[in-house]
C-alpha cells in the first residue's frame, strides 16, 4: 500500500517538474485576452482621430501591462526582458497616444507603426532560442513589420482607417499564437 501511495506522489511531482507544464494555463489566458483586446479596435476602426487615440492608446496599455507582468512574473513563454522590453514600449505608445491625441492620425499611425517593426524584430530575435512555437513566431514577426511599414507610408486619412485593423490583427494573431501555445504546453 505503501509503494502505491508513493508511486502517485512521485507522478504528480513529475509532472509539475516538466518544463511549460505548470504555467500553461497563464499562457492560456493571456492569450484570450489579447484575443479579446484584439476586437476592441474593430468595433469602431473609422472613428475621428481622437476616439481612435483613445482607444488605440487603452488597447496598448492594457496589452503592455499584460506583457509587463509576464516578463516580471516569469509567466511569460519569451525572454523575460524581451517582455519586458515590449511591456515598457507598449506602455509608454500608449500612454503619449492618450496624452496628445491631436497630433493627428500620422504621428498615430508612426507611433504604432513603430510599435509594431520593433515588436516584429523581436519575434523574429526569439526564434533562435525558442524551442516551440517557431512557426507562429516567425508568422507574428512578419505580419507586425509589413503593418508597421504599411502605416510609415500611409496617408494620414488611410492611416487612421487602417489604424485600428492594424492593431486589433496583432492582437489576435497574437492571442491565438498564445492560445495554441498554452494549448500544447498543457501536453507536456
Amino acid at each position: 500500500m505503501a509503494t502505491d501511495y508513493r508511486s502517485r506522489i512521485d507522478g504528480i511531482a513529475g509532472d509539475h517538474d516538466r518544463p511549460g507544464h505548470a504555467g500553461w494555463g497563464w499562457v492560456v489566458g493571456y492569450g484570450i485576452a489579447l484575443l479579446l483586446l484584439g476586437l476592441m479596435p474593430f468595433l469602431q476602426p473609422v472613428m475621428a482621430g481622437l476616439a481612435l487615440a483613445w482607444i488605440v492608446g487603452i488597447v496598448l496599455i492594457a496589452a503592455g501591462a499584460l506583457v509587463l507582468w509576464a516578463g516580471i512574473s516569469g509567466r511569460g513563454w519569451r525572454n523575460r526582458w524581451i517582455d519586458i522590453a515590449i511591456g515598457i514600449l507598449s506602455l509608454l505608445t500608449g500612454g503619449a497616444m492618450l496624452a496628445s491625441p491631436m497630433l493627428g492620425a500620422l504621428s498615430l499611425a508612426w507611433m504604432l507603426g513603430f510599435w509594431l517593426v520593433v515588436c516584429g524584430i523581436a519575434e523574429l530575435a526569439v526564434i533562435a532560442s525558442a524551442r516551440l512555437h517557431r512557426g507562429w513566431l516567425a508568422v507574428m514577426g512578419v505580419i507586425d513589420i509589413v503593418l508597421g511599414c504599411f502605416l510609415f507610408a500611409a496617408d494620414p486619412v488611410t492611416a487612421l482607417a487602417f489604424l485600428g485593423f492594424a492593431l486589433g490583427i496583432s492582437l489576435i494573431f497574437r492571442g491565438m499564437s498564445l492560445l495554441f501555445l498554452g494549448l500544447r504546453l498543457r501536453q507536456f
